[in-house]
């Protein structure tokens, strides 16, 4: 997981490209940076192994919590309507976590989740950049 606190998105990928051929300077055991200078501005790009790590149990949390929930929906068998209501408000709770679980709804009136399964790339962690 990478930060570079207060600057836009666009700058960012403007720079990309840059950013790649800088090697990574070690500041403290888990924490490395990449410095950048442009424009009389210092762009300071920085890794820390403690944060990935939390950011991976937090992604972990959420896509266990969506899957208790869906497992309950699927015991308590509501009705379509009520099922779409939580299923969308478990999609807005895991956020990116949802991306790792399909849902099949069936069209008829009386839904059952019997067709939730794990996307293959449950193990692979996104939105990392190397």
């Amino acid at each position: 997981m990478f930060y570079l606190v207060g600057t836009p998105r666009g700058k960012i990928q403007q720079y990309e490209k840059k950013w790649l051929a800088l090697p990574w300077r070690k500041v403290r055991d888990s924490v490395e940076v990449k410095l950048f200078a442009e424009d009389g501005e210092l762009y300071v790009l920085a890794k820390s192994e403690g944060r990935q790590a939390k950011e991976r149990a937090i992604r972990r949390r959420k896509l266990a919590r969506l899957l208790r929930k869906l497992r309950a929906m699927r015991r308590s068998c509501p009705a379509r309507d009520q099922l779409l209501l939580r299923i969308g408000a478990a999609k807005k709770e895991a956020g990116r976590a949802y991306g790792f679980v399909r849902i099949s709804l069936p069209k008829t009136a009386r839904p059952s989740l019997a067709a939730v399964s794990l996307s293959p790339w449950i193990g692979t962690s996104y939105g990392k950049r190397n």
